[in-house]
């Protein structure tokens, strides 16, 4: 039997062990030195398999879960992407809550994601998600995810302003982002949907271009950041945005409960 699959508890696997789960989790277990517990192993699996089921798996391009992993070289590692790892530009351990995941620091930390760019989805095909365990609080654009120079992709918890290949800012809620998952989806020209909170609004916005460049996690051109982030992916246009929520948000929940 593979390494690691006689430690789940097979009452809670719903369906089977699925071998992107295991190739992810020994990845983490290399890297960390260390196994994980049985529950996060198990709230991984499920959520591969869910996605799979529901038809979300090939949407996702890259997927990063920046928490239960006991090192932050091991969260820092992708579940599903064109490289092994998120590039860390100044995170250490003490940075990193294996529960509430990878805190900002206002001032020159960020995550990178070459080779994936903004460009690597078509122009009208694409999401972005992410979940925030702690919001930034102070009263500058609070970025959670964008670029150097011109941004035609972005979001930031202060006035929870987003654009969507598009390059002016979208208000899009009269105050910050509640904390959990939130999607930004476009599958078409005109308009894009956007979800926070546990519900989903569209806005009629056009694109008009998409930066050849990586995100920048928690910064956007020389503004950074005190946001928590524990999970970031990208990917093709999702509909079943409820869906995915309820997927990402039951597998953060299950990982912050089985941490030991």
């Amino acid at each position: 039997m593979p390494r690691g699959v006689t430690l789940f508890d097979e009452h809670l696997i719903q369906g089977r062990v699925d071998s992107d789960a295991l190739t992810y989790i020994n990845k983490v277990e290399r890297t960390d030195g260390a196994s994980l517990e049985p529950g996060i192993k198990v709230a991984i699996n499920n959520f591969v398999v869910n996605c799979k089921a529901g038809g979300l798996w090939d949407k996702l391009s890259i997927v990063g879960i920046f928490a239960g992993a006991r090192s932050i070289e091991g969260a820092l590692l992708t579940l599903k992407g064109p490289m092994e790892s998120f590039d860390n530009f100044g995170f250490l351990q003490s940075d990193y809550d294996r529960r509430n995941g990878i805190a900002g620091d206002d001032t020159a930390k960020y995550l990178g994601t070459s080779p994936y760019f903004a460009t690597s989805e078509a122009l009208d095909d694409y999401h972005i998600a992410f979940s925030l365990t702690t919001l930034d609080t102070t009263a500058t654009a609070s970025p959670v995810y964008g670029f150097g120079g011109t941004v035609y992709d972005t979001a930031a918890t202060h006035n929870t302003r987003v654009t969507s290949r598009n390059s002016s800012l979208v208000n899009v809620g009269s105050s910050r982002f509640g904390v959990g998952f939130s999607c930004v989806s476009r599958d078409n020209s005109s308009n894009f949907d956007w979800r926070n909170s546990k519900t989903t609004t569209n806005y009629t916005h056009a694109s008009i271009n998409a930066n050849n460049a990586a995100f920048r996690i928690l910064r956007s051109g020389s503004v950074y950041t005190t946001n928590v982030m524990n999970y970031w992916a990208g990917g093709k246009a999702i509909a079943a945005m409820g869906l995915y929520d309820d997927l990402v948000t039951t597998l953060l929940a299950d990982i912050a409960r089985a941490v030991n």
